[in-house]
């Protein structure tokens, strides 16, 4: 069964990175009880769809894959479903672009691009300035115009429509952002060899503190990121290129066009 293949590739993953990783350790990570795992991995105990939601935010399963290991459960258990009605699969498959929304960083960035009086809601123009391809701009746009992110003014002009609210399950968006934040942060981390230093800042502190804190620390880090968003929509008069404050600031497009 491939998830069992998934689960013992990513464990041989993290004990590479650290040796003394102990099945102990990786059965907590999964949210499984160690002996649970144990029996798993040794092929004594079956994989329930109790058991895949549990791991699926930790192994990053995508709403695909999790109805498709689903499904390999099921069989193995000799088990035959019905085949989807035609409204269960329409709202599948309007999950998998929400997910898609979430996940991949140019769907947010294109939204925003909107703010540019120079923006062409073209897949060419688009893919050259996040450098992309044209083919994933232009599913882009049909995805965002489908789920009506952006929509098309009386003028003729696109923008973005400023309401999106998921209808995924939840552990389906948390695997969705943690991927886009994986994006966010190589990105980031491209920037520093290049985007010149005036385009950009990376900046860190070090320092000891009450682990106690964590939960007001992230109160206010979350404050503070609505506080800066707040002011720069407030005092940009000429919205001419689009940043991400991770917080590393740095931005997504070419500056050539």
């Amino acid at each position: 069964m491939k998830i069992i293949s998934k689960i013992n590739s990513e464990f041989d993953r993290r004990k590479a990175i650290n040796p003394r990783y102990s099945l102990r350790a990786y059965a907590k990570s999964l949210n499984l009880d160690v002996s649970v795992l144990s029996r798993i991995l040794a092929n004594k105990s079956p994989i329930s769809p109790k058991i895949l939601t549990k791991i699926a935010v930790p192994l990053a399963i995508t709403p695909e894959e999790f109805r498709k290991i689903e499904d390999e459960i099921l069989l193995s258990k000799k088990s035959r479903r019905a085949a989807p009605h035609a409204e269960t699969s329409a709202i599948q498959q309007l999950q998998a672009e929400e997910f898609k929304i979430i996940q991949d960083w140019y769907n947010y960035v294109i939204l925003e691009l909107t703010n540019i009086k120079d923006f062409e809601p073209s897949a060419e123009w688009i893919s050259k300035k996040l450098s992309i391809s044209e083919a994933e701009a232009q599913l882009a746009l049909e995805r965002l115009v489908k789920l009506n992110l952006l929509v098309q003014t009386d003028d003729g002009q696109f923008t973005a429509s400023g309401s999106f609210t998921s209808g995924i399950q939840e552990n389906f968006t948390t695997v969705a952002m943690r991927m886009r934040q994986k994006q966010v942060l190589q990105r980031a981390s491209d920037a520093i060899d290049l985007v010149e230093f005036s385009e950009r800042d990376q900046s860190a502190v070090t320092i000891a503190m009450d682990t106690a804190l964590i939960p007001e620390v992230k109160d206010k880090i979350k404050k503070f990121r609505r506080s800066l968003a707040n002011y720069i929509f407030k005092k940009s008069k000429n919205k001419n290129r689009v940043y991400e404050i991770s917080i590393s600031l740095f931005p997504w497009d070419n500056e050539e066009l």
